[in-house]
């Protein structure tokens, strides 16, 4: 970010990039003191800060500790820090009586306001612990509640010591491993608060291993022998996204505090032994207060601005928009056109006005061209048998087609075609025409529920037929 005319300080919420390594901020025309936050980044190795306006005490701890590691020059009223860099010492202010009188006022004045506070503090939280007593059915437990905490060192045995073998993945807030606890159950298992071998803190979250990865591995296969084995059905499809709507209105409508995940997309939707669907990752998630459904309809709503991956991350966001239920739901609508069309929201193909929604919405309304844009690894579930398919007519009367190979049976493309229908208005660009999860948990649900319901009775056509002949 060197030369670049910046002007104003520099920003504060640097010191939350915690993995950061490099920071050049060299050239520019920033002013005002070095943020002492900027100690805590324990990663950082070399600061640039050269030719800005900065003033005042430079900071002694973290990177400023290591002389090697920092260049400050063309700052001229910097002052202060290590004795290796060389800077003058930083004034004394003088502090006069009249300054002094109306620090002993604003400290007493203060210190009665803060015994106030702490008082009524107590007392609402004796009135609230005596409520509790008698009403214990009305809290929300804790997590030190319903989970035994694991030690550091438990964990570092479970996964051989951190081996890079059993990395699964990284993520934005740290590394996923694979490990074996005696410990079995589902969802989260346990957790753990503590120091590592280093003395710094450790935090991490113990969940039930996923056998079969990410949904992202099986739409999008490196090779063409896990493009056999992970082969996903119509109907396993359909399941994995039932599976993660059905968590979103959970998350959406049933939780004491709206959560919007920011980053719904299909490296974060995990698989069980069982392909049930689970959706992880939280790093970005936000918490809403329940009135924020009906204010973030209106676009508006009381969390900051995110960020999430390019091509799930709704379009209002760009515009500066803060979290809502409505950029859930967008990211779920293009992860559902994913889901069937193979094509990745970033795929090489999207250019210009191109993208994967107008892709779809276009070639579903050309005749013919629909099963085109369907994923060539979405496999008919009675693919490579000879079978009779039977399409339904508005008046009731069917007509029976022989089908072969890979083709998809008119009932199946009829499945396909409705979701792809969910999928386009989930992903409206205005967030007031998409659907809610409530909305699209029940149309998926009914659109599987007619698939299983005709199939049967395809079932048993075929088998009368079969008999007859």
């Amino acid at each position: 970010m060197q030369n670049n005319f910046f002007t104003g300080r520099i920003p504060l919420k640097l010191a939350s990039l915690k993995a950061i390594e490099v920071l050049d901020l060299s050239q520019n025309k920033l002013t005002g003191e070095i943020p002492k936050d900027l100690e805590r980044l324990q990663n950082l190795n070399y600061l640039n800060l050269t030719y800005n306006n900065l003033e005042g005490e430079v900071p002694r701890n973290g990177v400023f500790g290591n002389s090697s590691q920092i260049i400050l020059d063309g700052n001229f009223r910097l002052c202060g820090g290590i004795p290796e860099l060389r800077l003058p010492s930083c004034p004394i202010p003088k502090k006069t009586k009249k300054n002094q009188k109306l620090l002993v006022i604003i400290i007493s004045i203060v210190s009665s306001l803060f015994a106030m506070i702490l008082i009524s503090c107590m007392c609402l939280y004796f009135y609230r612990r005596s409520r509790h007593v008698k009403n214990d059915s009305s809290s929300m437990p804790s997590v030190k509640d319903n989970f035994s905490r694991i030690s550091y060192h438990e964990l570092q045995r479970a996964t051989e010591g951190f081996s890079q073998e059993n990395v699964v993945g990284t993520g934005n807030f740290g590394v996923v491993y694979k490990g074996q606890l005696d410990q079995q159950g589902v969802s989260l298992l346990t957790y753990c608060s503590s120091m590592d071998s280093r003395g710094n803190d450790f935090k991490a979250l113990i969940y039930d291993f996923m056998e079969n990865g990410s949904l992202d591995m099986w739409l999008h296969p490196k090779t063409l022998n896990e493009s056999r084995l992970r082969n996903l059905n119509v109907l396993s499809r359909l399941n994995i996204a039932i599976d993660v709507a059905s968590a979103l209105q959970y998350l959406h409508h049933h939780c004491e505090f709206v959560i919007v995940h920011c980053d719904l997309k299909p490296s974060n939707i995990l698989l069980d032994n069982d392909l049930t669907a689970h959706v992880s990752d939280f790093g970005l998630a936000k918490l809403l207060p329940k009135t924020s459904i009906a204010s973030s309809r209106n676009g508006k709503s009381s969390s900051i601005a995110v960020k999430g991956t390019i091509g799930y991350v709704a379009p209002e966001y760009a515009m500066g928009g803060e979290a809502t239920i409505q950029g859930d739901v967008y990211s779920y609508g293009i992860l559902l056109l994913e889901m069937f069309t193979g094509k990745r929201p970033t795929d090489e193909i999207f250019i210009n006005d191109l993208t994967l929604r107008n892709y779809v919405k276009q070639s579903s309304t050309k005749e013919g061209s629909a099963e085109e844009i369907l994923d060539h690894f979405l496999s008919s579930r009675d693919e490579e048998e000879d079978r009779i398919e039977v399409e339904p007519h508005q008046h009731g009367s069917t007509n029976a087609n022989f089908l072969r190979g890979n083709s998809y049976s008119i009932l199946e493309m009829d499945c396909i075609f409705s979701i792809l229908k969910v999928g386009l208005k989930c992903s409206e660009i205005s967030p007031n025409d998409r659907m809610d999860m409530n909305e699209v948990t029940r149309q998926l649900q009914h659109i599987k529920d007619v698939f299983l319901r005709t199939e049967k009775k395809i079932e048993h056509l075929t088998i009368k037929v079969c008999n007859i002949s």
